[in-house]
């Protein structure tokens, strides 16, 4: 008879992978089938991988089954967005250069945005605060992530800026 393995669990943390509720049977000779159907138009004998509400149906020509069908949700994970500001030079403002990076799985495709990226002050200083906000994800993968933050903070440096002061005198009639 086939039967469902961890039969209990219908909940999957996304894992960027395909996964399904795992199956055994003792039966040989006959032939199952399985068809995932779910969230969006997903309908394929393939397990899925994205985050969704899925049902697995399985056919059997000469097993017999206690069941026909099961549903499982594969769920999101949390996506924590970091930042790295670049030291400046004095320009005698706030604005701030930043690269973000995450701890996204292997290969999937987002992309992470800001809306502002700021220092504390526009005053020259070691290990300044700087300040990103609007933080934001998109991409092919993107929906199978929660995203914890929408701001983040690091620190760089204002450095000094050079100044280079010339003059030209004019000629004079001594008086």
């Amino acid at each position: 008879m086939l039967s469902f393995q961890g039969w209990g669990q219908t909940v999957y943390p996304y894992n960027g992978t395909s996964q399904a509720p795992g199956y055994s049977t003792p039966c040989f000779g006959g032939t199952l089938s399985f068809q995932f159907t779910g969230t969006g138009s997903y309908n394929s004998p393939f397990p899925p991988k994205n985050v969704g509400d899925y049902t697995l149906t399985v056919g059997s020509t000469a097993c017999p089954t206690d069941f026909t069908s099961v549903n499982f949700s594969i769920i999101p994970i949390t996506l924590t967005v970091s930042s790295t500001a670049s030291n400046k030079v004095y320009d005698g403002n706030t604005t701030a250069v930043v690269s973000l990076t995450s701890d996204k799985l292997g290969s999937d495709v987002i992309t992470i945005t800001n809306t502002t990226a700021t220092f504390a002050d526009k005053n020259v200083g070691v290990g300044k605060v700087v300040t990103v906000s609007g933080i934001a994800i998109t991409g092919t993968d993107a929906g199978n992530y929660s995203l914890t933050n929408v701001t983040a903070t690091t620190n760089a440096d204002i450095t000094v800026k050079s100044l280079t002061v010339s003059s030209t005198a004019s000629n004079k009639v001594y008086d």
